[in-house]
């Protein structure tokens, strides 16, 4: 991922916080009952793996 916060990101991937889904717009009632699941779902990443990387190393080599 890329993101201007990556701290805060890293810490809300780590602890599995739930991620409301905000929308520019008007949406179906199809993607919002979709999103009801999705909000919670649990990534379960491996926090060994998880690392961050200036933007300007990423593609360096």
């Amino acid at each position: 991922m890329l993101t201007r916060d990556a701290e805060p990101l890293k810490t809300a991937i780590a602890g599995n916080q739930s991620s409301p889904i905000k929308y520019a717009g008007p949406v179906s009632e199809d993607v919002l009952r979709d999103d009801k699941v999705l909000v919670d779902l649990k990534l379960n990443v491996n926090l060994e793996k998880l690392r961050i990387v200036p933007a300007g190393e990423l593609f360096e080599k």
